[in-house]
């Protein structure tokens, strides 16, 4: 009797230990124990407002990552304060894979613009996927006299801070273009900052705003109170077939757009992550959401997955941070 329970003893031991280390290895190779994912609903919270080119993209890529993984993929519009809110929130959220960034170009010079929050988007952060790129098209209001991009920047010169540009941020992608804009141009705008895109077109089209930035100008492209100057693009977009690129107007090397990407809390297990690049890839590899992107003027990305994601978004850290400090305001 006493040979069996001694025996039985070695046997438990020998099960706890091995459950013990089955556990150890399913956390360090990244979450098997998360082999199920996704269980429930997925949020997916956009750092720019409600109608903007951000939020475009997101649910126009949110609804087939949807049809991808099985569960509703639900996104959010919060824009407060140059996405940092969005940023906080998502950083501070368990790294479950329930809760995702989605963002603009302002995610790259947030240190920058907030230093006392302490926001470190290399390290707070896991990128998924470059999600999509959209060149951006300079309009002007037609109250300003000049026809052509050499007397814009003539007349731009001779009325320094007298033109106002409207932007839906300090730090969004219309911001930095127009900041990237001025100093190769060498002129001086006034910028005007609004809550969302939408209400920045609404006052360029009253001619409260003389000139903006915008990857969502698709709705006033031929409206008769503005023109389109330029769009930043190396080659001319299906969207404005009709506007020149700035390398065709003289000003080689002005490439400015609005990248999109995805993120997850840092410490995302490996196998959700990869869930998730590979529900972004079966998105963006469907026709019908490729020419919804398209329609919008949307570029694909120049490679998917994490790694690229995170390579890409350091460079445009030191890109427009750079831009950012040069900036007056």
């Amino acid at each position: 009797m006493i040979r069996q329970h001694r025996a039985l003893a070695r046997w438990h031991r020998r099960v706890v230990l091995g459950a013990g280390f089955a556990a150890a290895v399913c956390l360090a190779s990244g979450g098997v124990a998360n082999a199920n994912y996704p269980e429930r609903p997925i949020r997916i919270i956009c750092g720019s407002g409600a109608g903007g080119i951000v939020d475009i993209t997101a649910r126009i890529v949110a609804e087939r990552m949807s049809e991808a993984l099985g569960q509703p993929v639900v996104v959010e519009n919060m824009s407060t304060a140059s996405s940092t809110v969005a940023i906080k929130t998502v950083s501070r959220s368990d790294p479950d894979g329930y809760t995702l960034l989605f963002t603009g170009a302002g995610i790259s010079v947030v240190p920058v613009l907030y230093p006392a929050l302490n926001i470190d988007v290399i390290n707070d952060l896991t990128p998924i996927s470059v999600v999509g790129d959209t060149p951006l098209v300079l309009f002007v209001h037609k109250s300003i006299p000049a026809t052509n991009y050499q007397s814009l920047i003539a007349y731009l010169k001779g009325h320094p801070d007298k033109v106002n540009s409207g932007s839906n941020g300090r730090g969004t992608g219309s911001y930095l273009a127009m900041e990237f804009f001025k100093r190769f141009a060498g002129v001086e705008v006034v910028n005007v900052n609004y809550r969302s895109t939408p209400q920045v077109l609404t006052d360029l089209l009253t001619g409260r705003l003389g000139m903006t930035f915008t990857a969502s100008g698709g709705g006033i492209v031929n409206r008769s109170e503005v023109w389109p100057v330029g769009i930043t693009a190396i080659s001319r977009s299906k969207a404005f077939a009709g506007v020149p690129t700035f390398k065709e107007l003289g000003v080689d090397g002005f490439e400015s757009g609005t990248p999109t990407m995805l993120f997850a809390p840092k410490g995302t297990p490996k196998n959700i992550v990869n869930a998730l690049v590979k529900a972004v890839e079966t998105s963006l590899a469907d026709p019908a959401v490729v020419a919804r992107l398209d329609g919008a003027g949307v570029v694909m990305p120049e490679a998917t997955g994490s790694d690229f994601a995170e390579k890409f978004l350091r460079g445009e850290v030191v890109k427009w941070g750079n831009v950012l400090r040069d900036a007056k305001e």
